[in-house]
């Protein structure tokens, strides 16, 4: 990563969830925030990675 450009890695993960939402629509973009990479408090984020896996699959089943 070039930390001169973006030190903390939230630039990255905005640009991420940007096109993400581009190209999948609300439906990703919300898995993303829920995802350990998300912006949402810890306690509004996926509980386990099994129901985030799951959850995943669904999304990229539908595409």
């Amino acid at each position: 990563m070039n930390r001169h450009v973006c030190p903390s890695g939230q630039g990255s993960m905005s640009s991420l969830v940007t096109t993400v939402d581009k190209v999948k629509g609300d439906t990703a973009a919300q898995w993303t925030e829920r995802s350990y990479w998300g912006g949402l408090p810890v306690g509004d984020r996926y509980f386990s990675s099994a129901k985030e896996i799951d959850d995943f699959n669904k999304l990229m089943a539908a595409a």
